[in-house]
C-alpha cells in the first residue's frame, strides 16, 4: 500500500534537529550524524 502525501496534502521533510522528534527519540546511523554535524 502507497501513501499519497498529496491526497492529504502533506509533504515530506527531513527532520535535521537531532535525535528528538514530537513522537520520541530516534536513533541515526553515523553517516547521517556526521553529515548533520558537516551541514550545522
Amino acid at each position: 500500500m502507497t501513501i499519497s502525501y498529496d491526497k492529504f496534502g502533506l509533504k515530506e521533510v527531513i527532520n535535521a534537529s537531532g535525535k528528538m522528534t514530537i513522537l520520541g527519540v530516534s536513533k541515526v546511523s553515523e553517516n547521517v550524524l556526521a553529515a548533520q554535524h558537516f551541514g550545522g
